[in-house]
């Protein structure tokens, strides 16, 4: 059967940017009703904001549309758009793939991968375990009674101050037979190189069959402006044809520092 013409319902509306619509004054049209007064129960579409509105008890509210848009109070995007402020996930074992925020308060255990270039602050009650945080991103905790677990190369602010980075890198080639001190080019600041802290430094035999922790065999680790250096001790462990091999990487070297 063929659609009627008076079978659709077209809303009240407006192709003016901008424009919201009010409360009427009363529970009914009179002549004094302007044209963005909707009662309760009416809904207004402004058709060039793609944006639909409703009249409720609790006064005039704004629908989440399905993609993009920006919308303000107790919504949340269901696919695109911006969400300004703060918002809340409630869940029990749910994980989350969130790819830009503001602040986000967690009731829940919740495990976190994060792609957003801007600063992110999380609120969380339960424990966090963060797999990755990618792009130009900063974290900033709040935690209650809670663990942060970092996986990755993941980079965390506590408080209000500058936050920490994990920096995990294959050493490269270094014969530390016939050489006794291997550097990494860290690359920091002026200012950064001077908060390193917390090295760690895994070497591996050319047989790639024994991993072991450098300072173990009272070898040095010390840096400056440029590099951080690793010296073997003469006469020990490494200081061997079984770690003399080139065109190898060595090891891995891990080390925190407070980024600027």
């Amino acid at each position: 059967m063929a659609i009627q013409e008076e079978s659709r319902m077209i809303l009240k509306r407006t192709s003016q940017t901008g424009v919201v619509p009010i409360q009427a004054s009363g529970n009914t049209i009179t002549d004094d009703t302007t044209i963005t007064e909707i009662l309760i129960g009416e809904m207004y579409a402004n058709i060039e904001d793609d944006k639909v509105y409703i009249n409720t008890n609790n006064g005039i509210q704004e629908f989440m549309l399905g993609t993009g848009g920006t919308v303000s109070g107790d919504y949340v995007p269901l696919s695109g758009g911006t969400l300004p402020g703060t918002f809340s996930l409630d869940c029990d074992s749910n994980n989350f793939s969130i790819l830009s925020a503001n602040t986000m308060n967690l009731h829940c255990n919740t495990i976190l991968s994060i792609d957003a270039d801007q600063d992110i602050e999380l609120t969380a009650v339960g424990d966090i375990i963060i797999n990755s945080i990618s792009g130009d991103t900063k974290l900033q905790t709040h935690t209650t009674t809670s663990d942060v677990t970092l996986k990755g190369d993941s980079s965390l602010q506590f408080g209000t101050d500058n936050y920490t980075k994990k920096v995990i890198q294959d050493i490269g080639d270094w014969n530390m037979d016939t050489t006794s001190v291997g550097d990494y080019l860290h690359g920091l600041s002026v200012t950064e190189w001077k908060t390193i802290h917390s090295i760690s430094v895994i070497i591996r035999n050319d047989a790639d069959t024994l991993y072991t922790q450098f300072m173990s065999d009272n070898n040095q680790v010390y840096f400056d402006s440029t590099k951080i250096y690793m010296e073997r001790r003469g006469g020990g462990q490494f200081d061997s044809v079984d770690y003399d091999s080139t065109s190898y990487n060595r090891g891995i070297i891990t080390f925190w520092y407070t980024v600027d």
